[in-house]
Formats: structure tokens, C-alpha cells, sequence
């Protein structure tokens, strides 16, 4: 909308006004300026009167414009920012009014001192402190692990960074006389280093955003303090936070910087501050700015806390331009005041214990939280901008989040799933996608006995120039001797057995999960029942009840406890389990009455050690917490009081790993608190405000000892490349089959995960020749004269004796199918490859069948049989003519039905349609028997390219010729009408009808019907160009119905309802309904766009001149001229012609004179 108050502020300057933390109806409990607002109004639809009274109703003081989104940020004293907010946003005229949002700078760890200053070495930087960056350079240094960093080494062997790429620093300021940061400064035209929008000094006077400017961009190789992730970047100092050294940062201020940077070039900007309150301010700024290529990179916060469950901004907005940052240390775990999230947080970088430029005497300082994360993340986009100059936000976001090294830590915590590696991020930028392929991928069989080690390989291969990254997990899966699901119950030697076999006759693969009687558990008191032990005595004791159940009618109940008070500990512990194993799961179903009582906890301990292993707590509050040693713990999700909860604790011994699990799905990551050995699981609760029930049903655990191990967790290949991963099976299990799946994970985006399976089968004896098999049925197909390519298959002999086989083939396919060799000998776990060969010259076009055919001394496989089909065709299909949509066609709608002609060798077609011409990515594909396809839903205004093959059973033919077409202009949408509203009375009989703009609409039609079925229309105006049309000729005292749809060049929009309204009731005028005086009333609208009615009065007939004249007193139209009778007239006037601004209109009739002032608006 134009500005109808002229402000002369240009920068937003911060008042002596309170910081509010209350509740916003909507939004919840936030930070905001008291007194301050910001405000969008509909364009074309305030008046100039009606702003001024708004006002004034206000007593707004100052109007700051925020034109970046076409919003204002008001400053008032009458009444409380709820009530304006309540008042404006009940207006047609207000898109949105929201508070002036208060963020805050996170608090972050200080630590001023200095880790050891390594010396430099010929591979890196200069400067004297890079052996203390191990975000950039993990040696492992102060209790580090080598390589959880963002391999900056690597990436600097692409680029160090270039001046030509700007990055706006959103902080508390930088220090502009920085030794190490001065040469990368950005400066204005008048040699200013950036611009405050608090209204004081650009400088830093927090520290804050001096450290970060540091990690982005501390000058490198300059012999002085530290370097940035690029040695050459340009810093713009963009101060919205730290006014007189506050950790506050202001939402009015964020939008005017962001502006400002755009307009000055910054392509990247960080933010490290943040906070709860979701401002559709904040949000359009940012996204206007992803529109000009600025891509924002935020702090996701540092309140420990999943960002899923209650969101952190500016991190949080869901744009394509936006990042999100937690935080890891320098073990690659997340950092404990990390926010996180599987759906809101992208990735994670660097942020505990990181040291960078400062503002104290030394000039550097070691600061942790997700602000000095961001800035990692900041500067590897910085690179990305380097070494490809022309990316877009897009693009720098997917890089960096494909690249991610994967990180157990934050696999379900982020959602990259990783810490970011910027040298992965530029090859992949530089060298494109990976492409993986795994062999084999059918799986392997280990047969042992006890004590017997087995290995095998797969090859994992690379075979395009980007490097592939991968990751190996093992699942383990049931098996005839699994060792999951095993109840707690009964008796108390359930568990003497290492491999979990219940010794009182309960079968390995039975699920008895709950507490029922019958099982083998007493109703009522539980201490020493069945090996249960209670922990702490007390008034009311651990029981099995039958208040509620998850699964049958009881369940394990840990009681209020009337007046202990303290922090007493009460619940129970489990019988023992075998320790040994390497992996352990622990499930049990939670049910907490209500909140603002006790807290219940579920331990793993190790009695024998007198340590705890993990512990896990539904607190009285609603949170979901983890131990993380002592009494610290860290938020990890919230629950609900009165629901049933699947829990479970996954524990890897070997690679110190825990996972904590709620309803299937993954909430946190972490490792040990102390113990690596399972005993015991204990169920507890402190009891300390004499809380309600809490109960514990289903508890089992379950156990693996790991019999399969992958050479490799992780890796890399690079372009061209392979690598072997080595499995090794070890006879550990007792007899039985068991399964495991192998999982790998790739960053090739069309081969994300390869799956092989495994199995053991142990110590399994046979004394006779036994064959096992590999193939069951082989089919084949080729094109006449063309033998298809050798294949094989295998057999081997899992008994002790040796195997004597013969291989034959039938009768009729003597001709075209033969085998070698064709008999033999084989020995104890020896294996046979057959070699199944073709010879189909001069067979005719057809469908043939045979068997291959095993004898051998097996007693019970005495014959084996093979299948074998063949087909052989005439030829492959020839490329397919297409015929509809035409090619190169326009307009075409959405729903659209492809056709092409048949191919005589063609059986299907091949049918795929992308927005790329190269078709590197197909919107949609498919196969059909059919010579056509209907493809519905395409995006309108966009160019499809379409392509069809043929297939047969031999294989496929060529593509067609590639056509195009252009989908149609999607179809408006249904017109919002304003003015005269539904059910108006006493409308005049002329006047401006008016309506909100239609998505997609070009045009409208205006209809207005003496009838609702709009059969006897008074008014049909068509291909009108703006959103109002001025009316006249309507009769009075009559009823009218009217209605408006919006149309475009290609597709006419659905009428809008119907809404009815009364014109005023009219009489004969006579003498004395005649004006009594001269009148030149306010035209109506006002503003307008491009037309307008300007009334005016005569109490006697009058010689009428009116005329319209710009600012500058030149005329620019004469609306009449000439001789007028007495009464009331009205004019039309049409505005399309002249530009934007305020005009004068002069009414003389006779002797009298007046003008009066209407603005146009476009």
C-alpha cells in the first residue's frame, strides 16, 4: 500500500521501551517491545481518513516502513499491544498485525582461556592458533576424535573462499578494528563498516558476533590468531542484536537488515539468535529474500529441546532458502544444550568449546552453543558460493545436506542426518552426484559350528566421478533360537542362562509380555515374587494390580506414596539377566496418571559394578528426560499424562550407543552414563509431591551377542572407485538359524540404501551327502540369432559324505541349451558353479521350455529339478511415433491423455514426462500395455518434455523423438467480494463495486441480476482490468443479486457466490427535497484505482465547470462543462491514464468555488 504518513526515519531506531514476556493470543508466551507493533494492510482498500483515525485511536507516534514485505512497524502509547493487535486483525483492510518480536542471542559457555597452540604445519593455515580450530582439524586433540570435523583441510584444496562473496553477519555487531578480521570487512560507499538498525554504533559491544564473524571468516594464512572456514570471504556487519551490549535482538530490525543486504549483494546471511514466537513478518522478509537468492542460515537454539514439538525462529521457518543448525562436539555427539529435530533441524556442525575472534583483550575466546554451529555451516555455503558462483539457496542447502558425514548422534535427531563436511559438500558441487552398486546383493549363508569363523566380501562400487559415502548398520532378525521378546517372568532363574533359554521350560519364541496371574505373578505385593526385589521400603509397595493394563487386566503399579516427602527413590528392580552380550533391548508400556506429581524413571544397571548404565525419566512436568550423568539431564520430547506409551532402550556395548525409543519412533541419541554391562533393569519413582499411580506393563528384554561384524561402519569412494567391505560370521550362537540384515546407506541420490541379507545356521551336522541348491527357476529372452549371455548357477554340499551329481537337460532343448560340467564329485562344503550355455542359431521366433536335471547320491534329493523358459522374438521395438499432445502445443490443461502409435514388435511402452529437457528427472513415469496414458495434476504455466519406448520380453527399443508442451495458466480462483457486502440495505443507485484479487486471474466479469438465477441482468461487464467497476443506472427501492469470476487467457474462473443487496427507497423530489446550498462532496473511493465518483450539489440551476489538476496546477481532465439544473449530480472518473498520486478536483458553478484533494493509488 502507498504510505499516507510520511516517516522521515530511515533506519528503525530502538526506543527506551520495555521488553513484555507475556501470552499473544495465537502465538503463546513471547518477547516483544511494549508499544510497538507491525502491520500489512490489503493494498487499495484504507482510506486516507480511515488510516489517520487508526492512528489516532492509537496515538501512534512513529511509522518506520518496512517495504522489503510492504508492512509498517508502528510505534503507539494508547492501550496494550494485545488490544491493537485484537482491533487490527479484525479488520478486512489488515492482512496481518502481529507484536514487534524480542529474540534473544542463546546463552553460550564462555571460556576466555587458551587450549595448546600447535604448530603450524605445511598443510595448513599460517596462523597461530588453527591447532585449537578442531571443528575445522580434528586430531583429536583436548580428548577429541580425529575426523569430527567439517574436513576444512580437504575443502581448501578446492578454494579458500573469495572476496566476491558476501555474507551478512545478523548479530550483535563486529569489531571493525579486528587485526584478524579487518581486510575482510565489507564497507559501504562512505566507508562505513556495516549498519546498525538499533539506531547506535555498528561496533560490537557483546562479543557475540565478533566470534561469530571469526568462524565464517577470520582472515587465513595472515600469521595472526586464528582462520575462518574461508580465508577470503566478505563480511557485512548487519547489527540487529546487543544494543549497549544486550543478548536482545529485534524483529522490526532483522527486516530491514535483511533488506538492506540483499540490496547490497550479501548472497548468504547467518543468524545466531533466535527464539519461540513465529512472526509472518519475519517469515516474509525471508522469503522475499530467497526470491532475490539469499540464503539464511540460523542457530536451531540451545534450550536441549526437539524443535519438532515447539519450534525455534528464524531456524524454523519452513522456506527452501532456510538451514538449521544443532550443535556436536568434538566427539561427534550432539552437544548437550543442542535443540534438535527429526523434522525441523537440517543439519549439524561444530559448536561446543570453539574458538574464535573476541572483543576482551586477547582478541579470542572459546565460546559453545548452536551460534557458533551456524557459522560453520555459514561459511561452508560461503565456499559452496565460491567455487560455484551462479548457486542458488537450493542448491548451497542440498549440497551441504547431502554431503553430511552421517553421525549416529543425529541420524534421527536432524534431517540430513549428519555433521556437515565441506569437502564432500564442493566435490559434490563440483563433480555431481555418486553412482552406487552393490555386489552381491542375494545374501549369504554361513553354516558353523561352534567356534568356527567364516568371511565373505562385498563390493561396494562407485561408478561415476563424485565421491559415494556410505554407512553399514547390521540388523539382527528372528530367527528358530532368537534371543528378542523374552518376558521378565516367571521364576527367578528365568535368565541363568548367557544365551537367555529359560531355564523353568519357557519357550525361547514365546511373547508372554504382560503380568497376568496365570503367568506365573501374584496379584498384590511384588517384592522377592518371582526373583522382583523392591527398591526402598515404604507405606504403599510396588504391586501387580489390576487398576489398568496395556495388555490383558494387570499391570506392575508403583503407587502415591501419602506424606514421605524428600527425594526418596521407591519402585523395583528385575531378576537378573546374562551379561556378555553386545547388544540389549529393553521394552516396557508406560502409563502416567497425571502431572504435577511424581516422576518415573526406567534404569539399566550393573549391580556387580554398583553403577547405573542409562536412565530414563517421564517427569512430573511432561517432559521426556535423559540422565546424562548424576542428577543432569536434558530434555528430549514431552508426553502426555493418561495415554499408554511404548518405550524402549536399544544399547550397543561395542560402539557405546544408546537409543531411546516412543512408539517406534527414535527421540534421542546418546551414550553411556557409566556401566557398558546390562544386569538389571530397574522401574522407579521419587515420590516426592505425593504424586498419582504410574504403571509398567510388557516388560522384556531382549539380546544379541553379535555373531556377524562388517570390517567397516563407514567410508568412502571415490570417483571410479570401489572398496571391500569384509563380513566375518563367528560360531558364537547356540543351534539354531538366525538372520541379520545389512544395511548401506549412500549419498547417491537414486541408490540411497542397499539391503543384503545374512544368515547363520549353527552347528547343524550331516553325516550324508546333502545338496544345496542356489537356483530355483531361470527364465531368459533374446532376439532371433542373438544367444543370450552365459549364466550360472551353484550348489554345494553341506554334508560329510561327498555329493555325487550328474547334470542333464531334457530332450527338447538338445538344441539350444547345454550345461558344464555335466557330473562330478564334491567334498564337505565344497561348491559346484555350473555354467548354463545357449546356442539358439536358426531356432524360429517362440516360446520354448525345458528342465536341467540333478541326480545325485543325496537320500532326500535324489532328483533336482531346474526350470528353464526361453523366448525368442523377431526384434527389439522401433523408436515410437507420438501423436498427442501435439508437439511444441500451448494451453494445454493439466489432465492430460498422451498418446502414440503402436510398435509392431512392441508388447508395452516406457512412458516418461519431466520439466527438463535432459530428463535427468522425471515428474512422472510408467509402463503400460496401452498406446496411451493419462497423466493428471501438472503444475500449470510450466513446459513438460515427454518421451515413450517400447519394450518386449527381449528387451527394450529405442526412445522416441523428445516433444514438448506447455501446460495452460492455471484456472483463477474464486473471487472474495467486499463491497456492497451480502444483505447490504439502502445502496446508492450508483457507485464502485469492489473485490479482492483472484489468484491467477487477469481479468474480471461483473454481473448484477434483478434475479438470483441471473436471467434479467441490469449490469454485465466483462474483460474488467482492475478489482472495483463503477455502477450507475441501478433503480431504487429494488432488490439486486451480484456476482464476479475472474478469468486469464487461457481458463475462466467459477462465479463468485451470489450476494444480494437494496437499493435506497425512492421518492418523486419535489421543491423542497432540493439542496439548500452548494456542495462538493469527497469523491468515492478514496484512494481509487482507476476510478472514482465525485458528487456534488446545486440548489439552483448553475453554469457547472469541474475540472481535475495534478500537484503541479496543471489540468488534466474537464469532467463538465456546461449549463446544470438544481438537484444532485454525480460524475465517473476514469484515472487509467495518469500515474500514481494525489490530485485536485475544482467544482465552480455560478459564483461558487471549491476543490477538494483524492489520491490515486496503482
Amino acid at each position: 500500500m502507498a504510505l499516507f504518513l510520511v516517516c522521515i526515519l530511515g533506519v528503525y531506531t530502538v526506543k527506551a521501551q520495555e521488553i513484555l514476556h507475556e501470552e499473544i493470543a495465537g502465538t503463546g508466551l513471547v518477547e516483544f517491545m511494549d508499544g510497538q507493533l507491525v502491520v500489512e494492510f490489503v493494498p487499495g482498500l484504507l482510506s486516507a481518513e480511515d488510516y489517520a483515525m487508526l492512528q489516532e485511536s492509537l496515538a501512534v507516534e512513529a511509522v518506520t516502513p518496512l517495504t522489503f514485505i510492504d508492512a509498517e512497524l508502528w510505534e503507539f502509547r494508547n492501550g496494550t499491544v494485545q488490544q491493537a493487535l485484537d482491533m487490527l486483525n479484525s479488520r478486512a483492510d489488515v492482512v496481518y498485525a502481529e507484536p514487534n518480536f524480542v529474540y534473544r542471542i542463546p546463552d553460550v559457555i564462555r571460556d576466555y582461556s587458551f587450549d595448546e597452540v600447535f604448530e603450524s604445519l605445511q598443510t595448513i593455515p599460517n596462523d597461530p592458533s588453527f591447532g585449537q580450530l578442531w571443528g575445522l582439524n580434528n586430531t583429536g586433540q583436548s580428548g577429541g576424535t580425529a575426523g569430527a570435523d567439517i574436513s576444512a583441510l580437504d575443502a581448501w584444496e578446492y578454494t579458500t573462499g573469495s572476496l566476491d562473496v558476501i555474507v551478512a553477519v545478523f548479530d550483535s555487531g563486529i569489531r571493525d578494528n579486528h587485526p584478524d578480521l579487518l581486510d575482510n570487512l565489507w564497507t559501504d560507499a562512505d566507508g562505513n563498516v556495516g549498519q546498525s538498525f538499533l539506531g547506535d554504533t555498528p561496533n560490537d559491544l557483546n562479543g557475540h558476533g565478533t566470534h561469530v564473524a571469526g568462524t565464517i571468516g577470520a582472515v587465513g594464512n595472515n600469521g595472526v590468531g586464528v582462520v575462518g572456514v574461508n580465508w577470503d570471504v566478505t563480511l557485512m556487519n548487519i547489527k540487529i542484536c546487543g544494543l549497549n551490549g544486550a543478548n536482545t535482538c529485534n524483529g522490526a530490525a532483522m527486516i530491514q537488515g535483511l533488506q538492506y543486504a540483499v540490496e547490497n549483494g550479501a548472497t548468504i546471511s547467518n543468524h545466531s539468535w533466535g527464539g519461540p514466537g513465529f512472526s509472518q513478518a519475519g517469515f516474509n522478509a525471508i522469503q522475499a529474500a530467497g526470491q532475490a537468492g539469499h540464503f539464511v542460515i540460523a542457530a536451531a537454539g540451545n534450550n536441549g529441546t526437539n524443535n519438532d514439538n515447539q519450534n525455534f525462529y528464524p531456524a524454523g521457518y519452513n522456506l527452501p532458502n532456510v538451514m538449521a543448525v544443532a550443535s556436536s562436539d568434538r566427539n561427534d555427539q550432539r552437544s548437550g544444550f543442542s535443540n534438535f529435530g527429526a523434522n525441523t533441524v537440517h543439519v549439524a556442525a561444530p559448536g561446543s568449546a570453539i574458538f574464535s575472534t573476541y572483543i576482551n583483550a586477547s582478541g579470542y575466546a572459546s565460546l559453545s552453543g548452536t551460534s557458533m554451529a551456524s557459522p560453520h555451516a555459514a561459511g561452508v555455503a560461503a565456499l559452496l558460493k565460491a567455487a560455484n558462483p551462479d548457486a542458488t539457496p537450493s542448491e548451497l542447502r542440498s549440497w551441504i545436506m547431502n554431503s553430511v558425514d552421517p553421525v549416529p548422534a543425529f541420524v534421527d535427531n536432524t534431517i540430513a542426518g549428519g555433521r556437515i563436511n565441506a569437502a564432500q559438500a564442493l566435490e559434490l558441487s563440483l563433480l555431481g552426484p555418486p553412482s552406487a552398486s552393490v555386489t552381491p546383493t542375494s545374501g549369504f549363508v554361513f553354516s558353523l559350528n561352534e567356534g568356527e569363523v567364516a568371511t565373505e566380501v562385498i563390493d561396494i562400487l562407485n561408478d561415476a566421478e563424485g565421491p559415494l559415502n556410505y554407512t553399514i548398520g547390521v540388523a539382527y532378525g528372528e530367527g528358530t533360537a532368537e534371543l528378542a521378546g523374552l518376558p521378565i517372568a516367571p521364576g527367578a532363574e528365568a535368565f541363568v542362562d548367557q544365551n537367555f533359554w529359560d531355564a523353568a521350560g519357557l519357550q525361547s519364541d514365546e511373547v508372554v509380555a504382560s503380568f497376568e496371574p496365570e503367568e506365573g505373578f501374584e496379584p498384590g505385593f511384588i517384592g522377592n515374587q518371582l526373583g522382583w526385589s523392591t527398591l526402598n521400603a515404604s507405606s504403599t509397595q510396588p504391586v501387580i494390580s489390576d487398576v489398568r493394563a496395556s495388555d490383558g487386566d494387570w499391570a506392575l503399579e508403583i503407587a502415591r506414596q501419602e506424606g514421605t516427602g524428600g527425594n526418596t527413590n521407591i519402585g523395583v528392580r528385575t531378576p537378573l539377566i546374562p551379561t556378555g552380550s553386545k547388544f540389549y533391548t529393553l521394552e516396557t508400556d508406560v502409563f502416567v496418571e497425571e502431572l504435577g506429581g511424581a516422576s518415573y524413571d526406567i534404569a539399566l544397571q550393573a549391580p556387580s559394578l554398583g553403577s547405573i548404565t542409562t536412565r530414563f525419566r517421564f517427569a512430573s512436568n511432561g517432559n521426556l528426560q535423559v540422565f546424562t550423568g548424576g542428577n543432569s539431564t536434558i530434555n528430549v520430547g514431552t508426553f502426555e499424562p493418561g495415554v499408554w506409551y511404548a518405550f524402549a532402550q536399544e544399547i550397543d556395548t561395542e560402539a557405546n550407543e544408546i537409543r531411546y525409543i516412543i512408539d517406534g519412533e527414535v527421540i534421542h541419541t546418546g551414550s553411556f552414563w557409566s556401566a557398558t554391562t546390562v544386569e538389571q533393569a530397574v522401574f522407579l519413582s521419587n515420590n516426592n509431591n505425593d504424586g498419582e499411580s504410574g504403571f509398567f506393563d510388557n516388560v522384556r528384554f531382549s539380546g544379541n551377542d553379535g555373531w556377524l561384524n562388517v570390517s567397516s561402519s563407514a567410508g568412502r569412494v571415490d570417483g571410479f572407485g570401489s572398496e571391500q567391505i569384509t563380513l566375518t560370521a563367528s560360531g558364537i550362537m547356540p543351534e539354531g538359524v538366525y538372520n541379520a540384515l545389512i544395511s548401506i546407506a549412500t549419498n547417491d541420490p537414486e541408490n540411497p540404501l542397499f539391503q543384503i541379507p545374512v544368515t547363520l545356521e549353527m552347528d547343524i551336522v550331516i553325516e550324508d551327502p546333502r545338496i544345496v541348491l542356489t537356483a530355483g527357476s531361470m527364465s531368459f529372452a533374446t532376439v532371433r540369432d542373438e544367444n543370450p549371455e552365459d549364466t550360472s548357477f551353484s550348489f554345494f554340499n553341506r554334508g560329510l559324505e561327498p555329493l555325487e551329481y550328474s547334470i542333464s537337460v531334457d530332450e527338447a532343448a538338445m538344441g539350444w541349451l547345454s550345461t558344464d560340467p555335466q557330473a562330478g564329485i564334491l567334498q564337505h562344503e565344497d561348491t559346484q558353479e555350473v555354467t548354463v550355455q545357449f546356442s539358439i542359431e536358426g531356432v524360429p521366433a517362440g516360446s520354448y521350455s525345458a528342465n536341467i536335471n540333478i541326480e545325485t547320491n543325496d537320500p532326500e534329493n535324489e532328483t533336482l529339478t531346474i526350470p528353464v523358459s526361453l523366448v525368442i522374438v523377431e526384434a527389439l521395438p522401433e523408436a515410437i511415433a507420438l501423436t498427442a499432445p501435439v508437439n511444441e502445443a500451448s494451453a494445454v490443461f493439466e489432465d492430460i491423455m498422451f498418446e502414440w502409435e503402436a510398435e509392431a514388435n512392441a508388447e508395452s511402452y516406457m512412458f516418461r514426462i519431466s520439466t527438463d529437457d535432459e530428463l535427468a528427472e522425471t515428474v512422472f513415469e510408467s509402463t503400460t500395455e496401452e498406446t496411451f496414458i493419462t497423466v493428471e495434476d501438472l503444475q500449470p504455466e510450466t513446459t513438460y518434455f515427454w518421451q515413450v519406448k517400447g519394450f518386449n520380453i527381449a528387451g527394450e527399443g529405442e526412445w522416441s523423438e523428445l516433444w514438448s508442451f506447455t501446460t495452460a495458466k492455471a484456472e483463477p480462483s474464486a473471487v472474495q467480494k467486499l463491497f456492497p457486502a451480502n444483505n447490504s440495505t439502502d445502496v446508492q443507485l450508483f457507485g464502485v463495486f469492489n473485490w479482492q484479487a483472484a489468484a491467477n486471474a487477469e481479468t474480471y466479469d461483473l454481473q448484477i441480476a434483478l434475479d438470483e438465477a441471473f436471467e434479467e441482468l441490469a449490469v454485465d461487464v466483462t474483460a474488467i482490468t482492475n478489482t472495483q467497476q463503477f455502477v450507475s443506472g441501478l433503480q431504487g427501492s429494488s432488490t439486486y443479486f451480484w456476482r464476479v469470476r475472474g478469468e486469464n487467457s487461457d481458463r475462466v474462473g467459477p462465479w463468485s457466490e451470489a450476494f444480494v443487496f437494496d437499493t435506497i427507497i425512492t421518492t418523486d423530489i419535489g421543491r423542497d427535497d432540493l439542496p439548500t446550498e452548494f456542495t462538493l462532496n469527497q469523491n468515492y473511493p478514496n484512494p481509487f484505482n482507476p476510478t472514482t465518483l465525485i458528487s456534488y450539489a446545486l440548489p439552483e440551476a448553475a453554469e457547472v465547470r469541474l475540472e481535475v489538476y495534478n500537484l503541479m496546477g496543471q489540468r488534466v481532465a474537464v469532467l463538465v462543462s456546461g449549463q446544470q439544473t438544481a438537484g444532485r449530480h454525480s460524475v465517473s472518473f476514469d484515472a487509467g491514464a495518469l500515474s500514481s498520486g494525489m490530485y485536485i478536483y475544482r467544482l465552480q458553478a455560478g459564483t461558487f468555488v471549491q476543490t477538494r484533494k483524492m489520491m490515486l493509488v496503482k
